[in-house]
């Protein structure tokens, strides 16, 4: 199992406010807004397979194996921390295979254990990514702004699905 932790949003809750036409000066919602945010990051960033936002994640095995195991947490930025049976080891010198949507540590044994630190999610985040969040977070707080027409039936706009088709990583 791996632990994330997202360390930034880059979306601020001022660009929600904007997308709703709310005065920037009005902050009785502003933590309500930022879990939008969250929330929505985090549907977005599900549908597409992948960290969005620069995300820590650690993962420990515990069992004897060779750790060749896909890590389909791409985009990579970096792998930041690697232990072998408690030992360090110099990240420069692994083998990786590194894919569209994942990444893959090459020959890697241990007697006991290994823990693994590495950073993914975009470096700069995409525009169509931006603003799906920002979209999906405006849709949350205003239902009727929302990306679905009801009607006799719900019906989608595919405004999120066009910003996010790109985007998505396919993988079985």
């Amino acid at each position: 199992m791996i632990n994330k932790n997202i360390t930034t949003y880059r979306i601020s809750v001022n660009e929600i406010k904007a997308q709703l036409n709310l005065p920037i000066d009005y902050n009785k919602e502003d933590t309500y807004l930022q879990v939008l945010i969250e929330v929505a990051t985090q549907h977005i960033s599900n549908q597409c397979n992948c960290d969005i936002e620069q995300t820590t994640n650690s993962l420990i095995t515990n069992d004897k194996y060779n750790l060749s195991g896909l890590f389909y947490n791409s985009p990579l930025i970096s792998i930041d921390s690697l232990k072998v049976d408690g030992n360090e080891l110099e990240t420069n010198t692994l083998k990786l295979k590194i894919e569209k949507s994942y990444f893959q540590i090459l020959d890697l044994k241990a007697e006991k254990e290994i823990e693994i630190e590495f950073t993914t999610g975009y470096e700069t985040l995409p525009t169509p990514l931006k603003h799906a969040i920002i979209a999906y977070a405006s849709d949350l707080y205003d239902p009727l702004r929302s990306d679905n027409i009801i009607g006799v039936n719900i019906q989608n706009t595919g405004l999120i699905d066009g910003l996010l088709s790109s985007y998505k990583r396919k993988y079985w």
